[in-house]
């Protein structure tokens, strides 16, 4: 290869190869590589090795990060040539070197410290290893070539130090180059943790022998026999799944208090004879101190011994009968959940399997233990106040919101309550315990796989977090640039930031949601036998459980025994919250009412657990009895409500106190105008100074506005045009109180945005507009609002006042864009406001987010693509100037409608929708999908849109966003016959209002239709269809939905056909 000419190089050549941009300090990054050319003059690179060395930067996770490392190494390594070679010998290494330094500082400090490890660690035959605790055991002992015997007290420390440092780069190497499972890097960590406590008890062990002779206890017939210690890990370690910064909980055990040393002979005579109690305390103290003391080489790990009985005040190490007593006696339910993941890591493992089988009685209760649960509440709770203190609930990976912690504390539980009558699931490792769970029926399968999906997601975060600088940190950073960088260092590409948050954001909801569906609402009240059939004796408690069960079966139940718990609870009160007297003679009286018309809503089993959480977390509960037993409005109106969302339940389970406002006829009845909403919603943000404050109310009134737009739905039964207008609505509401909310801050701050116009400066106006489904006024629940934003022109603020600062509109722009986003997006305790897309701006997520009418009409221009002309028949001004309403419109139709539509476009079209079909729908002889499939609604949107795009140019009437209007438009031109215009329309409603009813249970966006009849009966009696003698409803719905789309797909068929010819 031809060497490159000069060492020298500009910041033009690197943006030349490496891209504008790829560097956030081009001069820090110019004077780096210098450095290392300088360092490489004597192993001059040909110009393919420089621009590969510095491609494989800029494809690191960070590469300011990653090149300042290499230039560290490259100082470290001088003129090694042995090592130079081996990096340039292989051109693939390089990518593999720069990812590990653009990903840790830790692991980079580790490199650069010991540059041979590149030779000796990152090889492809060492990396390719996964090794168990004998093999690293053997490995501390024979290093260098070492015998057991030779390892003493002083080599040991230090041996294990270098040890695990370097094997800790090993195993974050096989993580971070995707080599190695999760599964496998935390079981390595555990093996390397094993094999250094195994290393520090043997040298130990051998050390107080030498001074003490052998440990020996009486049995019983007197005689003497050698004691034994083992080292028991708890938490991850005992579960198999350490992390890199993980602390390790360990519990010393030795075989009996009765005995000692035999002490060592000297002339004759023994000495230094001492008791196990204090033999075992040394031997602990020792191994301590070999793993935990901090050196030049830090610690090997960090020690945590405070879940040994009595904590901190009690003693280092207890005999085997000693902890028998103690859980015997004083354990308590914390010890009981920690114990679960209890496992012998070091030391004699008979004596740890004893240990083992010594507490399982005190785990594992032969009843089933409900009371548990209680319990372990009030410890998360009393972590998540201490997590909320340092102002980290939802970003604490471990700790917070839908957290690690959380899926340990659920899985933990199930195995106390039921891990008595069970063996099956007893199991010390988390994924493995969901998996036996899982099997054995106690968990569903959806909550399975959102739990082992956000454990390993969440676990995968926390790893990259700890990895970046090697300290025990667990919190999601806050500022935006840092977020980005860990979303690549978990494996997100450069512009998927929002997409790492918004799964870290599901995940931890689904898991929060599982853990509270535990923790709120399934603990067993007492016990009553029951006789008789009817729902009067059902509450009364006259029958036996087994009964009652098989009864609330055929009253329409699907999961019967968790209804019955809920019987129990509603009746009983739950523990130590028992209802008052009068409480319990109005729920006597209103039981059989309430049970009957529970039994007709479309999802009894729902309808009854949302009743019994929300008279159980009432603050007023007599007050909310009292009201269902005297109001039937009330009764109908919240248990239709209960038996059909569950999200929109949760609203006012959530807030008892909008119940009031629930009983209001005007509250139901009243359509608001985007006018009416819009001035109730500024004004009352007006009462508000402070952003944050009107930050809350915002979600506050979206969240009281999605009730009454719920209970709008499902009690009055509104038409699908009228619910997505609603919805809609609110949205463009919301969006306008979040941008006149975010302006007003940003003015504060840097003044006005001006531009020149006709030599004059005025101020620069700026406008959302609405795409997709928020364009089309038919948002539907848990849509997303597609947006843009614009603005005048160039220019910069005016500023007043001495605090404010000067920006660009540019930069004001796009500071208010992302206010708006914030003020949208952020979740709360009420989740989110709506959740704003911004990417179908020009260049997507690359793009900046607020972009100038000129910017847009360039990009119109030279760079838009048919699936961009195609979404931008949607546009619609949504909030801000309405100057740039007509004037923005204007550029958009003009690329949208005037150029010719011909049958390659057409054909195009086809082809992508046939696409999506194939890698999206995913549709098999299980599943139907709603929105992808064949017939779904997108070929409707398609068809449409294709119609729009051929016609428009000549007939401005059909230029509409709606796609119900559109197609009307479409059938009035004579474009679309009337029969297909009818069919198209009415598949269209239908397949939207299967969308809402399946939306509205949960606030997804789910679009997946089972084809078995019995798994869709809800969904069915949700869409209003009623038991028939020969087909139930979900085999009605089945039906049409097979006859809609089957017609949809052949009027798709039909227009394509005659487009594309």
């Amino acid at each position: 290869m031809p060497i490159r000419e000069t060492e020298i190089i500009s910041e033009e050549e690197i943006e030349r190869i490496a891209g504008k941009d790829a560097f956030e300090d081009i001069k820090k990054a110019r004077r780096n590589i210098q450095s290392i050319l300088s360092f490489l003059s004597f192993f001059p690179l040909s110009e393919e090795e420089f621009t590969l060395l510095l491609k494989s930067v800029i494809s690191s996770p960070d590469p300011d990060m990653g090149l300042n490392n290499f230039e560290r190494l490259f100082a470290v390594i001088g003129k090694k040539r042995e090592i130079i070679s081996y990096l340039f010998q292989d051109m693939k290494l390089f990518p593999s070197i720069t990812k590990i330094l653009g990903t840790s500082f830790f692991l980079s400090n580790i490199i650069i410290k010991n540059p041979d490890y590149l030779l000796k660690v990152l090889n492809e035959e060492a990396l390719r290893e996964c090794k168990n605790s004998d093999r690293m055991i053997s490995e501390i002992y024979h290093e260098n070539g070492d015998k057991e015997a030779e390892l003493s007290p002083e080599k040991v420390t230090e041996r294990l130090r270098l040890y695990k440092n370097r094997e800790f780069l090993r195993i974050a190497a096989r993580d971070i180059l995707g080599i190695a499972t999760l599964a496998e890097v935390t079981e390595e960590l555990s093996c390397l943790a094993s094999a250094c406590l195994e290393t520090a008890y043997r040298v130990g062990e051998k050390t107080l022998m030498a001074t003490y002779g052998a440990p020996l206890y009486r049995v019983k017939d007197k005689q003497e026999k050698e004691s034994k210690f083992s080292i028991i890990g708890l938490g991850k370690l005992g579960g198999w799944e350490l992390n890199y910064c993980s602390d390790i909980d360990l519990i010393y055990i030795y075989s009996s208090d009765d005995g000692e040393t035999s002490g060592i002979e000297t002339d004759g005579k023994k000495k230094n004879i001492i008791t196990l109690h204090e033999y075992y305390t040394k031997l602990a103290d020792l191994i301590n101190k070999f793993i935990g003391s901090q050196t030049e080489e830090g610690n090997v790990f960090r020690l945590d011994l405070r879940l040994r009985p009595e904590g901190r005040s009690g003693d280092m190490a207890n005999s085997l009968r000693s902890m028998e007593i103690y859980y015997e006696s004083w354990g308590q339910t914390w010890e009981r959940q920690m114990l679960i993941k209890a496992k012998p890591v070091a030391g004699d493992k008979e004596l740890g399997g004893c240990f083992l089988e010594t507490i399982k009685p005190f785990i594992y209760r032969k009843h089933l233990d409900f009371q548990a649960i209680e319990e372990i509440k009030e410890m998360k709770e009393k972590i998540n106040l201490s997590v909320a203190a340092n102002g980290g609930t939802y970003n604490n990976v471990k700790l917070g919101y839908g957290g690690i912690r959380e899926i340990e504390f659920f899985t933990q539980t199930l195995q106390l309550i039921y891990g008595g009558r069970n063996e099956k699931i007893r199991e010390v490792n988390t994924l493995k315990a969901l998996r036996k769970l899982n099997d054995n029926g106690y968990i569903s399968f959806e909550d399975y796989i959102i739990l082992v999906q956000g454990y390993s997601f969440l676990r995968t975060v926390e790893h990259r977090i700890q990895l970046l600088e090697g300290r025990q940190d667990h919190s999601m950073p806050a500022e935006e640039k840092k977020i980005k960088k860990l979303a690549r260092r978990v494996g997100y590409s450069i512009n998927e930031k929002e997409k790492f948050l918004s799964d870290y954001s599901f995940f931890t909801k689904g898991v929060r949601k599982i853990f509270d569906k535990l923790f709120y609402e399934s603990k067993e009240g007492e016990e009553k036998t029951q006789k008789e059939d009817n729902f009067s004796v059902l509450w009364e408690g006259l029958l036996s459980e087994e009964d009652s069960i098989n009864i609330l079966a055929f009253m329409g139940f699907s999961e019967p025994d968790i209804a019955y718990k809920n019987l129990k609870l509603l009746r009983d009160g739950k523990p130590f919250s028992h209802f008052s007297g009068k409480s319990k003679d109005l729920l006597r009286e209103v039981a059989p009412v309430l049970f009957k018309e529970i039994t007709k809503t479309p999802d009894p089993d729902m309808a009854l657990n949302n009743l019994e959480k929300f008279i159980s977390t009432s603050p007023a509960r007599t007050t909310m009895v009292s009201l269902l037993a005297e109001s039937s409005g009330a009764r109908e109106i919240l248990l239709n409500l209960f038996g059909t969302s569950e999200f929109i339940s949760n609203i006012l389970i959530r807030h008892p106190e909008y119940i009031d406002i629930t009983q209001h006829p005007e509250f139901l009845e009243k359509r608001k105008s985007r006018e009416e909403s819009e001035k109730e919603l500024l004004d009352l943000l007006r009462g508000k100074s402070r952003f944050e404050e009107k930050s809350d109310l915002l979600r506050k009134y979206r969240t009281e506005e999605i009730l009454r737009i719920g209970l709008r739905d499902i009690i009055l039964g509104m038409s699908f045009d009228d619910i997505t207008k609603e919805i809609s609505i609110l949205a463009e509401v919301c969006l306008k109180g979040a941008y006149e909310m975010s302006i007003e801050e940003l003015k504060e701050e840097f003044g006005i945005p001006q531009i020149i116009s006709d030599g004059v400066r005025k101020e620069s106006g700026f406008a959302i507009f609405g795409l997709g489904k928020l364009g089309g006024t038919e948002l539907n629940y848990s849509s997303d609002l597609d947006v843009i934003f614009v603005y005048s022109d160039e220019g910069d603020t005016e500023t007043g006042k001495i605090s404010q600062k000067k920006v660009t509109n540019q930069e004001f722009f796009s500071k208010l864009a992302i206010k708006i986003l914030q003020a949208m997006n952020e979740v709360r305790e009420d989740g989110m406001v709506f959740k704003v897309d911004a990417r179908l701006r020009p260049s997507g997520s690359s793009g900046y987010l607020a972009q100038s009418i000129k910017a847009y009409e360039n990009y119109f221009e030279t760079h838009l693509q048919l699936w961009e002309r195609q979404a931008l028949i949607k546009t619609r001004f949504i909030a801000g100037d309405n100057s740039l309403d007509e004037e923005f419109l204007t550029i958009a139709y003009k690329t949208v409608y005037e150029k010719d539509f011909t049958k390659e476009m057409a054909s195009e079209i086809d082809r992508m929708r046939k696409r999506m079909e194939t890698e999206l729908a995913h549709e098999d002889e299980s599943i139907f999908h709603l929105k992808f499939g064949e017939g779904g609604i997108v070929d409707i949107e398609f068809v449409t849109q294709a119609l729009q795009l051929k016609y428009g140019k000549d007939e401005e009437k059909l230029r509409n966003p709606n796609t119900i209007s559109a197609l009307k438009e479409l059938e009035e031109c004579g474009h679309l016959e009337k029969s297909d215009y009818l069919d198209i329309i009415n598949s269209y409603k239908f397949l939207r209002m299967v969308e809402n009813r399946l939306r509205i249970v949960q606030d997804r966006p789910l679009n997946i239709l089972f084809k078995s009849p019995e798994k869709i009966v809800k969904l069915a009696k949700r869409m209003g269809y009623k038991e028939l003698e020969k087909l139930s409803p979900g085999a009605q719905l089945l039906r049409d939905y097979e006859n809609y789309t089957e017609r949809v797909r052949e009027i798709y068929n039909k227009y394509f056909n005659l487009l594309c010819e």
